[in-house]
């Protein structure tokens, strides 16, 4: 492509017949020169344009592709996440399942302890009670007996009742007998162990409550009643209640 300077120095050879004329063709050249050259300048400014924007172009090119390299990597990471993620809630989701059902088992277990426990403190206690009621009915039926005995020795000897004077006048040595005392009333024989697995503190309480039982139903505890002849005295073997055959745990 011609250059406005090289259009500006061409020169032309002079003919001596039929040339043109000088000043004609200067001034073409001249305008020639000036439209050329503006048009030069303007290609030049468009082609360093074009350069800017082509470097433009490769560096939103590079940013492009960079921005999708980048995109991808995060879309891979986020999806890698995400399974992550994902994995670690099902283990924690299965542990905590695991957890769960363990400790209601654990719990299960706990409950059916604790009922086993209530049931043998209430059996134990169903003992105890039937066998407070059995020592309370045969110490009552022993007490009837022994009123019984008084009634038929009062019966029995009403003289001694409405004669005090002569029992005064009597010797000193035949006014009274000493009065031996009543048998003493048999305690029962009462194993009042209870299983391991009845709680302490019941056992402790029921213990007591027998225990003090038994203590009020001694002879000294008892009311007193005359002395009256011993074959009167004595009672059959059947009314007497075998305590040592009361076993319960």
């Amino acid at each position: 492509m011609l250059t406005p300077q090289e259009i500006q120095e061409k020169g032309f050879t002079k003919a001596v017949f039929g040339g043109f004329v000088m000043e004609e063709v200067d001034e073409f050249m001249e305008a020639v020169y000036t439209d050329y050259y503006a048009l030069y300048r303007e290609n030049a400014i468009l082609k360093s344009k074009i350069k800017v924007l082509v470097e433009k172009l490769e560096e939103y090119r590079a940013s492009d592709q960079s921005m999708r390299t980048t995109l991808a990597t995060a879309q891979k990471n986020t999806e890698a996440m995400y399974r992550e993620t994902r994995e670690k809630c099902r283990r924690l989701t299965r542990d905590t399942d695991d957890k769960v059902k363990k400790t209601i088992a654990e719990m299960n277990a706990k409950i059916a302890a604790e009922e086993r426990r209530l049931a043998n403190i209430s059996a134990n206690a169903d003992q105890y009670a039937a066998a407070i009621r059995k020592v309370m009915d045969k110490q009552e039926e022993y007490l009837k007996e022994l009123t019984k005995i008084s009634e038929d020795a009062k019966a029995a000897n009403p003289k001694q009742q409405n004669a005090p004077q002569e029992q005064n006048k009597a010797p000193k040595q035949h006014q009274k007998k000493e009065k031996k005392p009543l048998p003493p009333l048999p305690q029962p024989d009462i194993d009042l162990s209870i299983d391991d697995s009845t709680d302490t503190e019941t056992a402790e309480e029921i213990n007591d409550i027998v225990s003090t039982i038994l203590n009020e139903t001694k002879t000294g505890d008892l009311p007193k009643v005359k002395e009256v002849p011993k074959a009167e005295e004595k009672t059959s073997a059947d009314d007497k209640f075998d305590f040592k055959s009361m076993k319960f745990n």
